[in-house]
């Protein structure tokens, strides 16, 4: 499967999210350069976060510190809620989930370590409800 490659980045010193919709973008040693102009190291002012190449049941794009909510994972009836991550190991996206909820509205902790392959879940059930940035947008996750 082919994937388009692209990136947004958080501005650590705005605190704003650019998306590629709005700019041009682009990711390269360790550099960061938008709309053309270079704009340092990235490590400094920017968070650079790639798109996975899927969208969640609304059709909003996937992108590497999304928080997502999974329903219905396999034969369960339980509710994963968790970070998009590049897991280095495995050289593919996951969902390293932090919060898992089973059809009685029961939190379980620590009933799973580990997280979600994207090859494991169902995208129609996938939905983006926030991010690791935008904090005030997350409250009660």
């Amino acid at each position: 499967m082919r994937r388009e490659i692209k990136f947004r980045l958080w501005d650590k010193k705005q605190e704003r999210m650019l998306l590629p919709s709005n700019h041009v973008i682009a990711v390269g040693g360790g550099r960061i350069f938008i709309n053309g102009f270079e704009q340092g190291s990235y490590r400094d002012n920017f968070s650079p976060m790639q798109y996975t190449g899927l969208s969640d049941k609304q059709g909003k794009e996937i992108y590497e510190g999304d928080l997502v909510k999974v329903k219905g994972y396999g034969e369960k009836p339980l509710e994963y809620f968790g970070v998009i991550e590049w897991w280095k190991e495995t050289a593919m996206f996951g969902i390293s989930h932090y919060k898992v909820i089973n059809y009685y509205g029961m939190v379980l902790d620590d009933c799973w370590k580990g997280g979600l392959r994207f090859e494991d879940i169902k995208i129609e059930t996938t939905e983006i409800i926030g991010n690791i940035y935008e904090k005030e947008k997350n409250e009660g996750i």
